[in-house]
């Protein structure tokens, strides 16, 4: 059980049961960056895991070959379906599979997996107020070019920067400080894998103008997924810049230069629109 435990991230619990465990693979957000046929794939294959896990533990011990059989996919599907779980935060590993030559057994171990879920009565760590990025970085710049470097977007959660998620910063609300952006910032990060490579004080300098506008996360998070007609967006690669990404996106909702409203400024002037016309009516 303390292998489980350790197993772990931080910002991450183990799920509750297979009910929620299921749940959290249809509500999480990465699964707007998907194609259609690769989602109803890897939803098969999480199904087929989470159904043959411990029930007490959340645990699943098995080949990928047992999976690949039950969700009626090829075994290099698993392998590339367990490494997107673990990337999102839906799986962490206890222990890596082994042959018994390796472990001195008479029979190979199959891996082990833990379904894990975000924490969101987890706090975040501690930030400061400086823009400068801290460990020697001179620049912003210079951590644009480190962290839009071209490398893959789809690695191990292993290989990417542990972080908490913010679940102290509400969604709705505008930051207004740098102290409540830079919160805001990584909130944002925690509910977009997507930027999951990129540093809280990058995000918040990319999306300086827009939380001077008002905006909330959750207003960033539509805009990212959506045009301002309210078509969704999909992404169909591997995104290997992430800031110039979120640039790209975000420019379709600018107009002269400058933010449109967002989509809860949007429907809080229709209600007041409505409230005042009914006023006027006097309704």
């Amino acid at each position: 059980m303390l292998s489980v435990v350790a197993a772990i991230p931080a910002g991450s619990r183990r799920a509750h049961d297979q009910a929620e465990a299921l749940r959290a693979y249809d509500e999480h957000p990465a699964r707007w960056e998907m194609r259609s046929d690769r989602d109803a794939r890897w939803r098969a294959i999480w199904r087929a895991l989470v159904c043959a896990a411990d029930w007490r533990t959340l645990t699943y011990t098995g080949t990928w070959d047992v999976l690949a059989e039950r969700a009626g996919v090829s075994r290099s599907t698993v392998a590339r379906a367990v490494r997107w779980y673990q990337l999102v935060g839906l799986l962490s590993v206890v222990h890596t599979g082994a042959t018994a030559a390796a472990i001195g057994s008479s029979s190979n171990r199959a891996p082990s997996y833990v379904v894990t879920v975000p924490d969101v009565d987890a706090g975040h760590s501690p930030v400061d107020e400086l823009d400068t990025p801290t460990g020697g970085e001179s620049s912003l710049d210079d951590q644009f070019a480190r962290e839009d470097s071209g490398s893959s977007a789809l690695r191990l959660e292993s290989e990417l920067p542990t972080r908490k998620p913010g679940p102290s910063w509400p969604m709705s609300a505008a930051p207004r400080t740098r102290a409540e952006r830079l919160a805001a910032a990584e909130a944002l990060i925690w509910h977009a894998p997507t930027i999951r490579r990129v540093s809280p004080r990058l995000v918040r300098h990319v999306l300086r103008t827009w939380f001077a506008a008002g905006w909330s996360v959750s207003d960033v998070l539509y805009a990212l997924d959506h045009t301002p007609a309210g078509v969704a967006s999909r992404i169909t690669g591997p995104v290997h810049t992430p800031a110039a990404w979120m640039r790209y996106r975000l420019a379709a909702w600018l107009e002269h230069g400058q933010p449109m409203p967002s989509r809860s400024q949007r429907a809080r002037a229709a209600h007041a629109a409505l409230l005042e016309s009914r006023r006027t009516r006097g309704e």
